[in-house]
């Protein structure tokens, strides 16, 4: 009789009961239909049918069938341990028999994993930022964001003002702590002196954060009384007792050493290496020396609010927007509001200018994955390539696997716990290489020695485990899907092909994202290699060479000068308050109707110009007699002149202007301009001052060919005239480090780089071995007729060539578009990126993927017919 049945009804008992065997149920149904039509109409017969499906589907009967199919008599799955073990000895086993692909990805998996545990113990180690204070859960910060109506800002700083302000007008915020970070100066002690950065603090300070006293007393309710850290008064004062010891400041005066601060954890966003009540600075600003708006809602800068509270801060946020409106209601090309953060969003939290100490941002997590993504991807890739293009000489056992029963997630399982073994295999060598660059990657970091601690604790193991496992199935996923997807048939037959999107091969593909990737880094290189070049020999406007720099200390600059100037050795001495370029060039402000301009001010004798040949352009310089307390004089650069709208540079001469601690000056002349700061900044505008009390190095100029003999005889009168230790250092190396940036950048990319380039390159080797072994027999047919070796070689490379090509042009204008965006930011003044990186690195691509494709297939193509032809 005809099978008149539903289609449907069956179609759907096959749907909801998946694997488990139905033939005996759609034959119980098929007899009762026609039982039934006998009886009744068609229409009601399969009316019945569709009843029967239905209680079917929704009975116990499906569950139980769904179960017991589960557990298939072939599978062996009822045992899960005996069949983990079957799969570890089939992986291991497997990994073992082709040990040159084991290799390369082992080499290649872990070079990418050594990357991501940098930045898995770089973030464990941010995230416990602050941690050791006892009462971070309470402590919070105020931050301010700010429209001029040109750029808004969000800044970590708050008016100096609103702190005390809290305090007399809402005690619900608790202990209140004004800081303010413009505490840096040279401090002198005896024959010593030392350049040093701290806080003005309130006296709660030590109360709300828990910073350690080692020695003395805590207090700091005493104006003349300072704190310091522990490793900073080791440098002052060695092995002698710090504590009750009188230290200079400078301008500030004398300042006993109260208390001794255990060094500051690194694990801290606060860093300092001394603490001043901040009475102190309200009393010094007022007598001029520091010139501070302290009492201006405008002034943002470099003052900071924390508060420690029990309250819930969501209602404390009110308070602060009516302060706001009521101390900005009245500025209308300016507004402010401020916000509470948390302790624990500073160290990774907004990106806010600023910063009172160590602030890492968001960007990090964001660098970090994306660096990581980019190094292990290839690898990933490389692993994924080789898998699939092995799935022939696999095919025979998966399809085996198939025909007595395996199922896809078993085959799929078994894939992926053989990437995973190979992925834990690759961590060993990722620590290793990883203990191999902690050191240096530290040291390229900004603050990385002394905020950053990279040491492999339990828990950073444990998230290096985690990221091993999750590499391993990263990298497993594809080949999985490919093997566990094969049919039997054409596993079998070895007629499974790995094609993605129609006709576009997967092996091709990722070579091609491969060589994009190695361009991209390779061209980077070669960009930061040539920026630096650009950097050492830049023009900066001033002379270097042959120029000595010596800290005075405590000896009188004249008698240092007329000492050194007695030598024949010595062409020109000269003294500053600080070395150009490097460091201490102090802000100042020049009072005016409308806004204050910010200028750089440095101090200087009448030689300074002369002895690093600064052009004088208008005007006179210093006269010798003018080296007193009693300044009247200032010498200007062009931007200045062009910043204070005086007009030509001639038109500056004799104008005064009058800076933040009171002090007038005439401009007697103006310098053409010359970067005195990093090519980061544009050149802004610059005083020269003349005033004796503030020189603090010495440049000396050498003009002997003896360099050695003439140090020897500036430290013999040097000796001669105190006993302090004799420290020169040369100005063009002190000028080199300070443009150090662009060699940390160099370095990153040199070790990112090299690691890309390896990556691929094992990728490439591996594809190439495989691709040989696979025409073993082809090579040996061409050249029993009559093939030379190059053109054997040149059938077995021409492919890649033309992957290298394809990923290069891909790379090109990504690359080009991303390093001149990170040139233009680094350096105000760069040329950008030219033809030539473009070129060099197309070369060292295809130079680098052409020897390594080139090398394995001359060999095959070298090999001996009578070998080749009996392969397999």
């Amino acid at each position: 009789m005809k099978n008149n049945t539903p289609k449907l009804a069956n179609w759907l008992l096959k749907v909801f009961y998946g694997r488990a065997m139905i033939e005996d149920i759609l034959g119980d149904l098929e007899e009762i239909h026609f039982d039934r039509i006998e009886k009744m109409s068609l229409f009601k017969a399969k009316v019945l049918y569709y009843q029967d499906v239905l209680s079917l589907i929704f009975s116990y009967t499906r569950q139980k069938r769904k179960h017991d199919a589960s557990f298939h008599v072939f599978s062996n799955t009822q045992n899960s341990i005996a069949m983990l073990r079957n799969y570890i000895k089939v992986a291991l086993r497997s990994l073992s028999k082709q040990k040159l692909f084991t290799v390369i990805n082992v080499l290649g998996i872990s070079a990418g994993m050594s990357i991501g545990i940098l930045f898995i113990t770089m973030i464990a180690f941010v995230q416990t930022y602050d941690d050791f204070h006892v009462n971070k859960d309470q402590i919070y910060r105020i931050i301010t964001r700010t429209d001029d109506n040109i750029k808004p800002r969000l800044l970590a700083s708050s008016p100096a003002p609103l702190g005390q302000y809290l305090r007399d007008n809402y005690p619900d915020y608790g202990e209140v702590v004004r800081i303010n970070k413009s505490l840096s100066t040279e401090v002198q002690h005896k024959h010593k002196v030392l350049p040093m950065s701290g806080y003005f603090v309130d006296d709660n300070f030590l109360k709300v954060f828990s910073f350690k006293i080692q020695e003395g007393s805590p207090a700091l309710v005493d104006k003349n009384t300072i704190l310091l850290t522990a490793s900073f008064a080791k440098k002052l004062f060695s092995d002698d007792e710090a504590v009750g010891q009188s230290i200079s400041l400078g301008d500030a005066g004398e300042f006993i050493v109260g208390g001794i601060v255990q060094d500051i954890p690194k694990n801290s966003h606060m860093r300092f290496e001394a603490l001043l009540p901040y009475s102190t600075l309200e009393s010094l600003n007022s007598q001029g020396i520091f010139g501070l708006n302290l009492d201006q809602w405008k002034d943002f800068h470099d003052n900071y609010t924390y508060f420690m509270t029990q309250k819930d801060v969501a209602g404390l946020e009110s308070p602060l927007n009516s302060i706001a409106q009521k101390q900005y209601k009245n500025h209308n090309q300016f507004h402010a509001d401020f916000s509470i953060q948390t302790m624990d969003t500073i160290p990774l939290g907004r990106d806010t200018s600023n910063e009172l100490g160590t602030s890492w941002g968001m960007e990090i997590y964001l660098i970090s994955v994306l660096l990581t993504l980019l190094i292990l991807l290839p690898a990933c890739f490389n692993y994924a390539n080789i898998s699939t293009a092995r799935a022939l000489s696999r095919a025979k056992e998966i399809g085996i696997r198939k025909v007595v029963g395996g199922y896809k997630k078993q085959i799929f399982l078994q894939f992926i716990l053989e990437t995973i073994i190979l992925a834990f295999v690759s961590l060993l060598g990722a620590l290793f290489i990883f203990t191999l660059v902690r050191s240096e990657f530290q040291a390229m970091i900004v603050g990385g020695t002394t905020s950053l601690d990279l040491q492999l604790t339990p828990v950073n193991i444990g998230y290096a485990v985690i990221f091993a496992l999750l590499t391993g199935i990263l990298a497993g996923i594809f080949p999985a899907i490919h093997f566990a997807g094969i049919k039997p048939i054409h596993a079998l037959k070895k007629t499974a092909k790995s094609q993605i999107l129609g006709k576009v091969n997967i092996h091709k593909s990722l070579l091609v994202v491969q060589f994009a990737l190695s361009f991209g880094f390779i061209m980077g290189v070669v960009v930061f290699i040539d920026q630096y070049r650009q950097t050492i020999n830049y023009d900066l406007g001033f002379k270097q060479e042959n120029i000595l720099d010596i800290a005075l200390g405590d000896i009188n600059a004249k008698n240092l000068e007329n000492n050194l100037n007695q030598l024949a050795s010595i062409q020109q001495v000269s003294l500053s308050s600080s070395i150009m370029g490097v460091h201490g060039q102090s802000q100042a402000w020049i009072r005016s109707i409308g806004d204050s301009t910010e200028v750089m001010q440095m101090f200087i004798d009448h030689n300074y110009l002369s002895n690093l040949e600064i052009p004088l352009i208008a005007g006179h310089n210093f006269e010798p007699s003018s080296a007193s307390s009693n300044e009247q004089y200032a010498i200007v650069n062009e931007q200045l002149v062009s910043t204070m709208k005086y007009g030509q540079n001639a038109t500056a001469i004799g104008q005064f202007i009058t800076l933040n601690d009171s002090t007038s000056l005439k401009i007697v002349g103006v310098v053409k301009n010359f970067h005195y700061e990093s090519l980061y900044h544009k050149i802004r505008p610059l005083v020269f001052r003349n005033n004796a009390e503030q020189f603090r190095y010495a440049q000396v100029r050498i003009v002997s060919d003896d360099v050695v003999g003439a140090i020897s005889d500036i430290e013999e009168k040097w000796s001669s005239m105190t006993d302090a230790k004799f420290e020169p250092r040369f100005f063009k190396d002190e000028i080199d480090e300070a443009f150090s940036l662009y060699t940390d950048l160099l370095k990153i990319f040199l070790f990112l780089g090299l690691l890309a380039i390896t990556i691929s390159c094992l990728g490439l080797l591996g594809m190439v071995t495989f691709s040989a072994q696979q025409r073993t027999k082809e090579v040996g047919i061409r050249k029993v007729l009559g093939a030379p070796v190059y053109n054997v070689t040149y059938l077995l490379t021409k492919e890649y060539f033309v992957l290298m090509l394809i990923g290069a042009a891909i790379a090109i204008p990504i690359s080009y578009f991303l390093y001149s965006t990170i040139i233009a930011q680094q350096n105000a003044y760069s040329t950008g990126v030219g033809i030539s990186p473009i070129l060099i690195s197309l070369f060292v691509l295809l130079a680098l993927g052409l020897f390594t494709v080139i090398s394995q297939a001359w060999k095959t193509a070298s090999a001996n017919p009578t070998d080749t032809l009996r392969y397999e």
